[in-house]
């Protein structure tokens, strides 16, 4: 299903870019599943926030100088720490929670010998 210009324009005139991407997908998904309009505006709805969401995190997450790339982090240290307690502060639940995360060690070890938020 194509979309018109019009439809393109008004929803980028809205800010919900996020939408456009994926309507023609979503629109052939809530046919073939016989969604009602509210469970189709839900979806689409849902697919504009989830990219807002994302985009903030992201922006916060540069801001904060955060890389929260998991696969590039550095497990085998002599360092010994909760590594469960580490892999959760890389999901950033605790952003989502309005938490702070405060991280300490002895003195002199440096900011790189942690994992620091």
């Amino acid at each position: 299903m194509n979309i018109t210009k019009e439809l393109k324009d008004a929803m980028a005139y809205l800010r919900l870019t996020g939408i456009i991407p994926t309507l023609p997908e979503r629109i052939s998904y809530a046919n073939s599943k016989k969604l009602t309009i509210i469970e189709f505006l839900e979806m689409i709805f849902y697919d504009e926030l989830e990219k807002r969401q994302a985009k903030l995190l992201n922006i916060k997450m540069k801001k904060a100088g955060v890389d929260a790339n998991i696969g590039a982090y550095d497990w085998d240290t002599a360092t010994v720490y909760d590594r469960e307690l580490v892999k959760n502060l890389f999901s950033l639940n605790f952003i989502q929670n309005h938490s702070s995360v405060l991280t300490f060690g002895p003195a002199g070890v440096g900011y790189d010998k942690y994992f620091v938020m």
